[in-house]
Order: C-alpha cells, then structure tokens, then sequence
C-alpha cells in the first residue's frame, strides 16, 4: 500500500498544476485561485475570452475553469469552438443552474459542472483525475517537439542500441529486431522523454502528426483504450523487457521510459 501510496504522490508531483480562470463576472480576483494556489497550483485570473484564448496559445494552460457563469449564454456559445480546438480540460462554475444547464454544458464539451457553492476540496480532487486521465505533464512541449525527435542518429540504452533510420534494434546477447514504423515513432517519444510519464492520447497524437496515419482517426477511442498498448507490449517483447524495466505502466495513464541511457 505504501508503494502505491508513493507512485501516486510521484505522479502528482508531475503534473501540469497552471491553472486558467475565466471569471465572467469580470472579477480578477477570486477566492476559488487562493486555495489551488494553496493546493500548488499556478493560477492566472482572467475576464476576457480574446485573452483566454491567447493564453491557450502562448502558454502550456493545462486546465480551464470558466467561474461565475451568469450570461449562460456566452458559455454556451464558445464552449464548442473551445472544446474542438483544444483537448484541455474545461471546468464550469455557475452562478445558477439548473440540471439542464449543466447537462447542455457537458455536452457542449466541459468535462465537470459545479454550483457557485462547490467545496474547494471536492474542485481540487476533480482537476487533478482529470490532469491524470488526460496526461498533462511538467514539459508536455518536449513530447511534442518534433523536430528533437525526428533526429534518427543511433540511441544507446541499458545493453541496447537501437537505430531510428533502419528501425533496427540490437543487443549483443540477442538477434536483432526490426520495429515497425508506429513502434519506432512510439519508442523515441518515450526514449526524447525519459523520466516523464507520456499518455496514450499523446503517444497517438503524436502518430497522427507524422504524417503516416498508421492508426486512423475514426478509431481514435479504441487507441486509448487497446491500440497503444499492443504497440507497447511489441516493442517490450522486442527489447525483452518482461520485468518492465526499461518501460514503465502508469497507471490509468500511459507509459515511462526509465532505462539508463548512454547517449542521450
């Protein structure tokens, strides 16, 4: 019990706690940014929707909360724009409401609805299994920097070298192993990572932006659930990783690559 008790704290520590409130009653300071910042969270209080989204692209937001809801309105009307263009997750907090309300704004694309009333507590716990489930990470932009990872000169870890232009991986004791194309994508995001827990969503994101489509769009809920993670149990197989020493299970997360690396 301890064990778990630790990895989990771990994986807290992780975390990307910047929080963004858009308070639509026009208030810059709000008693709900007094105790994430309790809770270490990084807060910014905002009242205008230009600046959130200009924050959205200029900082590594990594939760969304929409406070005093009063013109339901406006919520209604920017949600689904907000919702299709960013996977973030999106906290709403009415001034008043009814269950209609509420459903109407989860389906719009908020992924949790609260009264003006809401105990600290309770928000605090909901954004962190979200930030869990989501796989929101300090420096999320190195697992998509690209360009870091397309470098496809030799990688040597542990007793392996693997070569990202041949796909070929070796071992001095063992036959040589070709990966697939997705494979190989997914070990070096893992290997450009090392020490950050990666999420499937990104592992497929990452996939979908290389250009191949090995998993395709329509299938998208499948990968989060199975695809990945029979792409992660081939490439174990091939590194003969059976105690999971070189990649890691987080738990209703994603994956770690924790090998020692020789040439990183």
């Amino acid at each position: 019990m301890d064990s778990l008790v630790s990895n989990s704290q771990i994986y807290l520590h992780e975390l990307n706690k910047n929080v963004v409130i858009l308070n639509m009653g026009g208030r810059e300071e709000s008693a709900l940014s007094h105790e994430l910042m309790k809770a270490d969270f990084k807060v910014q209080v905002i009242t205008d929707i230009s600046r959130l989204k200009l924050l959205l692209k200029m900082s590594d937001v990594s939760t969304i909360i929409i406070d005093n809801i009063i013109n339901k309105s406006a919520l209604f009307g920017f949600a689904p724009s907000l919702r299709q263009e960013y996977e973030i997750p999106l906290i709403v907090i009415f001034e008043e409401s009814n269950v209609d309300d509420r459903v109407q704004a989860i389906d719009l694309g908020a992924d949790a609805c609260f009264g003006k009333l809401v105990d600290s507590r309770e928000l605090i716990a909901m954004i962190r299994g979200l930030l869990r489930r989501t796989g929101f990470l300090k420096n999320r932009s190195l697992s998509l920097n690209y360009e870091r990872i397309k470098r496809n000169y030799p990688i040597l870890f542990g007793d392996h070298s693997f070569d990202p232009q041949t796909q070929i991986l070796l071992h001095a004791e063992r036959a040589p192993k070709k990966l697939t194309y997705s494979e190989t994508r997914i070990l070096k995001i893992l290997i450009f990572n090392r020490g950050n827990p990666i999420s499937r969503e990104l592992l497929y994101e990452y996939i979908q932006k290389n250009g191949k489509n090995m998993i395709a769009p329509a299938r998208k809920i499948d990968v989060f659930g199975r695809r990945i993670d029979v792409h992660i149990a081939s490439i174990r197989k091939k590194l003969n990783d059976t105690d999971h020493g070189i990649i890691k299970t987080i738990r209703n997360s994603g994956y770690e690559f924790i090998a020692e690396m020789s040439d990183y």
